[in-house]
């Protein structure tokens, strides 16, 4: 559920933050495992 309610919210962030989405994505990555 995380995830695709993360989908979205990163979406948007990319179009103002394509940062925020790597980072995002680094520290999901990250927690996983």
């Amino acid at each position: 559920i995380t995830s695709t309610e993360f989908t979205p919210g990163a979406s948007k962030s990319v179009k103002d933050r394509p940062i925020v989405l790597v980072d995002g994505a680094t520290l999901f990555e990250i927690s996983e495992k």
